[in-house]
C-alpha cells in the first residue's frame, strides 16, 4: 500500500464535562494536515460554554498537534494522542490533552472517542482558572 506524505484534514468535535458544570460543553471546527500518516497539525476555532457567563459560548482560535497511530493489521483502527492550545479575548489560555481511539467506518472518515481527558481553562474575565475533565467525540475526514 502506498504511503501518503501529506493528507488534508477537516474535523469537528463535541465535548461534555461530566464533573464541572461551569465548563459544561465545548465544540470545535478545524482544518489541517496529516504528515507521513502519523503527525496531525490543525488550526481551528473552539467554542466553550462558560455556564454562568452571559455571553456564552465564547470562541477562540486554537492550534492542535497530535499523533495518529494506525494499526497495521487493522487499518480501520488508530490510537490518537495529542493536545490543543488556544487563547483569545475571553481566555488568557486554554489547553487540552487527548488520548483515545479512532475508528474508520468508511475510508477516510474517522470517528474519535476520548473517554476522559484533562482541560485547563484560564478565563480573562476574573473567573478562577480551572482544571476539568471532558469526554469528547470527533469526526475527521482525511482526504
Amino acid at each position: 500500500m502506498r504511503r501518503t506524505t501529506i493528507t488534508g484534514l477537516v474535523s469537528v468535535d463535541f465535548g461534555v464535562s461530566p464533573f464541572t458544570p461551569r465548563d459544561a460543553t465545548t465544540s470545535r471546527a478545524s482544518g489541517g494536515v496529516r504528515l507521513f500518516e502519523i503527525l496531525d497539525l490543525t488550526l481551528g476555532v473552539r467554542a466553550v460554554d462558560g455556564g454562568t457567563i452571559a455571553e456564552s459560548p465564547r470562541a477562540m482560535p486554537t492550534f492542535g498537534l497530535g499523533l495518529h497511530g494506525g494499526f497495521p493489521r487493522a487499518r480501520w483502527l488508530a490510537l490518537a494522542l495529542g493536545g490543543e492550545v488556544g487563547g483569545g479575548s475571553a481566555f488568557d489560555f486554554y489547553a487540552s490533552g487527548l488520548l483515545g481511539l479512532r475508528v474508520a467506518p468508511l475510508r477516510g472518515l474517522w470517528l474519535g472517542l476520548y473517554p476522559l481527558h484533562p482541560v485547563y481553562t484560564a478565563w480573562s474575565e476574573g473567573r478562577p482558572r480551572a482544571w476539568s475533565a471532558l469526554s469528547t467525540v470527533d469526526l475527521t475526514w482525511a482526504f
